[in-house]
């Protein structure tokens, strides 16, 4: 499924509903898969970058969303460069890599694939407004992520079992408390590891 389809959507309420639904409909036998993307060359012979999300952070946000809502994730071309108009799969043109771009890829690849072992828990949901907000359980470890793929600012209440917990913020590397509550600038997104 297609992460622009997040901004579609009139509620997060609908995302966890899309979510649920495509999980109930895959067979667990450990060879099928979700496949889920922010951009694929279809979409992007279509629409550039730009008018799927709003903006090039916006387009991470849809990235960030897509990663970590289980599945397998996919990463086309047309978004690591921040390429800002259509492109055609059957047109050749010479197109330079933004190192900027592939730089912040990286590091959230690097956040993916560091939190394998607690993505294999329970994968919650929850309803947020015009957020997303979802939480995987193991045990004792948890992990957060709260995105807000719009143009405007949004407070996100955390999971409660969490809040004044110590945690370590992935992207930048820090501990912290968990807050009560969040405040997500346009197309922000925070992930918190406990």
């Amino acid at each position: 499924s297609a992460a622009s389809d997040v901004y579609k959507r009139q509620t997060q309420a609908d995302i966890v509903n899309a979510v649920e639904e495509e999980t109930a409909q895959t067979p667990d036998d450990n060879a099928t898969r979700v496949m889920h993307y922010s951009v694929n060359h279809d979409v992007a012979a279509e629409k550039s970058v730009d008018q799927l999300f709003g903006s090039a952070a916006g387009a991470d946000a849809a990235y960030a969303i897509a990663l970590f809502t289980g599945g397998t994730p996919m990463f086309y071309t047309s978004q690591l460069i921040d390429y800002q108009g259509t492109a055609s799969f059957f047109t050749y043109e010479a197109s330079a890599f933004n190192s900027s771009k592939i730089a912040k890829v990286k590091s959230i690849n690097e956040i993916f694939k560091s939190t394998a072992d607690v993505r294999q828990g329970q994968l919650r949901m929850f309803r947020a407004g015009k957020c997303v907000l979802l939480e995987y359980v193991l045990g004792d470890s948890r992990l957060v992520l709260a995105a807000n793929p719009n143009d405007r600012a949004f407070d996100v209440k955390m999971p409660i079992e969490v809040a004044g917990e110590t945690v370590t913020e992935l992207i930048s590397g820090t501990q912290t408390t968990m807050p009560v509550a969040v405040t997500l600038e346009p197309y922000q997104y925070i992930i918190y590891r406990k």
